[in-house]
Parts: structure tokens; C-alpha cells; sequence
């Protein structure tokens, strides 16, 4: 959520507390009304001054730390400050056996939508050589294992291609310009609504065709066909076999690198 919306949530947030200070008081007043004031009952029946400003000073309080605050940090964070934070978490991670994942390639910081919800999610500024790229550059050059693709359009990069099916982004971009050498992983590509236009043997094949290595599904059926149509069109097309085998020596290398293949050489 970004700081406009965080900023009118908090402004809701607050007419909400205005509205129910205002209900307390209409609330009161009618009861008055309904019970002369000398029956005991209407006697007893007031506003809680210390309580009621207590509560207005608390969600006054928790709007500002929870919700405005946060956003406007977030708001100004520069990609210098954002690649120190992930690479000290990468290296975090390294130490602790955990083989992280640089995402949302080339990112997200400049949506809107949610590709996981809505078709037609662009960015219409990132381009290459883009500051907003230093952050993935710096996670590539401190040895991050895996680069997970955006689903997103990225018009300066690649006009004809979602991310994740652009060969511009992930080997041009990605592999020649930017040096990384490790798993190329997708976004969700089983369930997404980004991707839900084509059938899943051809959101695989064009993800592996241009340039990508791991596939990730949520779908388990969508999963299944993507395999079925993989290994048959690995058998009658020498060329995208050979790229199913690159992407399968990424893999295996970086299970290397994490102690995660069974077998040693003897």
C-alpha cells in the first residue's frame, strides 16, 4: 500500500473516530430526552471525558505510528538504502542455510495491480539501466541464487512481453547486462490472473523458450499440463531441449551450493 492510500486509510480511519464521538454524543442527548433528568437513570447517563479523549488520542496515535509513518519511510526509501537492507538480509539468510530469492524482477515499486488478481499490470518507466535496478544488482553481486520474474509489462524493456515471458528481460537484461548466472525463477504462472489468457503448456514453454528456468505453479493441475507439454516438445524440439537443459544445470547447481542434491561424485 502505497502513501496516498495509506494516507486517505488513516484520514477514514479518523473521520470513523469523529463519526462515533459524534453518534456517543446524539446517543446520550436522545436518552436524556427519552428520561426526565430526575429519574436516577438519566441523572447517571454522561460522556466519559477522560475516556473518550483517551481513545481519541490513541487512534489519533496508532494512525500516525501503524499506518502514516511506516508509509512515508517506505515512500522515500532510495534503491541504495533498500540494496544495503536486502543485501544484509541475503547474507543473513546464506549463513543460516537459506538460499534466497531477488524479486519481483525488474519490480513492482511502480504498479498499481496485483498480477496474482488482475490482468494488464505495466510499468511504464523502468527501463534499462533504471537507478530502481541498483538494488537487484547489488543482490546479484553478493551471489543471490534466485531472481524471480515479474509477471508485470515493462513497456521500455520489452513492449511485446510480459516480464516473465521476455527474452529482452530475463537473457538480455538480466543474464548479458546485469551478470547474473543463477536460477531464473517465474511468478506464479498456475493460478495468476496475469497469465490466465493462455493455457498453461503455453505459459511454460514461453517462459523456457525465453530464457527462464524454474517454474513456479500454484495450481497442481496447471502444473501437470505444463509438464506434459515441456517433455513433449523437448522430444521433437532439439533447440528447446537444449534450453531445458541450461535451466536444469542451474538448478542443479544451486542445489549444489545449498547441500541439497543426493548423490556425491565418487
Amino acid at each position: 500500500m502505497d502513501f496516498s492510500r495509506r494516507g486517505l486509510f488513516g484520514a477514514a480511519s479518523l473521520a470513523a473516530a469523529g463519526l462515533g464521538v459524534a453518534a456517543a454524543y446524539a446517543s446520550v442527548s436522545a436518552f436524556r430526552l427519552a428520561n426526565p433528568i430526575d429519574m436516577p437513570v438519566g441523572a447517571t447517563v454522561a460522556i466519559n471525558m477522560p475516556v473518550l479523549a483517551f481513545s481519541l488520542v490513541l487512534a489519533v496515535v496508532t494512525v500516525l505510528l501503524f499506518g502514516l509513518f511506516p508509509a512515508w519511510r517506505v515512500s522515500r526509501v532510495d534503491p541504495q538504502t533498500v540494496a544495503a537492507h536486502g543485501v544484509a538480509f541475503l547474507r543473513g539468510l546464506r549463513q543460516a542455510g537459506v538460499a534466497a530469492t531477488a524479486k519481483h524482477f525488474p519490480g513492482l515499486g511502480r504498479v498499481t495491480g496485483n498480477t496474482d488478481l488482475t490482468a494488464g499490470v505495466a510499468d511504464p518507466v523502468t527501463a534499462p539501466g533504471d537507478p530502481y535496478l541498483g538494488s537487484f544488482q547489488a543482490a546479484i553481486d553478493a551471489g543471490v541464487p534466485f531472481v524471480m520474474v515479474s509477471l508485470a509489462s515493462y513497456p521500455r524493456i520489452d513492449p511485446r512481453h510480459l516480464a516473465v515471458f521476455s527474452s529482452r528481460t530475463m537473457r538480455t537484461l538480466l543474464r548479458q547486462q546485469m551478470h547474473f548466472g543463477g536460477v531464473i525463477i517465474s511468478d506464479d504462472m498456475g493460478a495468476a490472473a496475469a497469465v490466465a489468457s493462455l493455457s498453461p503448456a503455453a505459459r511454460a514453454i514461453s517462459f523456457l523458450n525465453a530464457g527462464g528456468d524454474m517454474i513456479l505453479s500454484d495450481s497442481l493441475p496447471a502444473a501437470a499440463t505444463m509438464d506434459t507439454a515441456v517433455l513433449a516438445k523437448m522430444k521433437r524440439d532439439p533447440a528447446f531441449r537444449s534450453d531445458v537443459d541450461s535451466a536444469v544445470m542451474h538448478i542443479l547447481v544451486a542445489k549444489q551450493t545449498y547441500g541439497l542434491l543426493p548423490c556425491s561424485a565418487s
